[in-house]
Formats: structure tokens, sequence, C-alpha cells
């Protein structure tokens, strides 16, 4: 996994892995709620640049900040973060899902340059072998428990 041009940065990451279901709190108060098995890597100078490097499912609530970006990057592909709630789940090397609860993200699908603008209750399916995608609307979603029910 590539994580940044700049070798000093590299030597600068936290890595958090979930054995059990948690919630993490990153730097920038913006919460993670990480299933087993999952991880998140992001730099020490996480106010700085805030980027993150998921492998697994999360949910995200990102803390908005006035100009800066939030991004989270996965297998090819990031999500460019415009302050909101959304939730990542790959379940395998062929298929990425990621799902928008309330606010605005970005996809990016880094080998094509396709750039999918989400909407709240939307999924995109991501194959990241072939880099295709599919925009799918998501209905009935709920908040219940600490958990997103669809």
């Amino acid at each position: 996994m590539i994580l940044g041009d700049n070798k000093a940065e590299m030597n600068e990451l936290v890595r958090i892995e979930a054995q059990q279901s948690m919630m993490y709190i990153l730097p920038d108060s913006t919460k993670v709620w990480m299933k087993p098995g999952s991880s998140i890597q992001f730099a020490k100078d996480f106010n700085k640049d805030r980027k993150v490097w998921l492998s697994g499912n999360s949910l995200f609530e990102v803390y908005k900040h006035e100009g800066s970006t939030f991004q989270v990057h996965i297998n090819k592909a990031f999500i460019e973060v415009k302050g909101t709630c959304f939730q990542i789940k790959q379940t395998n090397a062929e298929k990425n899902e990621i799902t928008l609860f309330h606010g605005k993200i970005e996809f990016n699908v880094e080998s094509t340059g396709e750039k999918i603008i989400m909407s709240p209750s939307q999924k995109v399916m991501y194959n990241p072998n072939n880099a295709q995608t599919l925009v799918e609307n998501v209905m009935d979603i709920n908040w219940k428990d600490g958990r997103y029910n669809f």
C-alpha cells in the first residue's frame, strides 16, 4: 500500500487495528466506527493533512474543518469528504461499497480519474480490479443502537 511520496511521512504513521467492534476518534474529532479486522492508518501530523488509509469496514462521521479536506483512501480509490457521515464496506478484493448517509462526498477512481459526487442515501459499488462503478439509491436508512440499518 503506497501511502505517500514523502518518505518521512511513511515513518510517522499511526496504525489502529480493531480486534472487535470499536469507535476511534481521530485527532480532528472525526469518529470512526470500526468492524473487527479493520484497520486505519494516518500521519501523526494528521490535522495538517487529513488523510486516512482504510482496510476493512468502517463508518466515518467526519468533523468539518473550514478550508481543510478529509480523504479516505481504499483499494485504488479515495473518497474526498466535505463533512458528512458515510460507511465503507470492503467485503473482498472485487467488491467495495461506499454508502452516504448525510452530507456530501466525492468518490474518486485513481486509475481512470472518474469522479462521482454522491448525494445522501446513495451507494457506490466499486471493483478495484477493473475500475467499474455502479451507483444505486438506498431506501429506508435508519439509525438504531449506534448502527445504520438499511
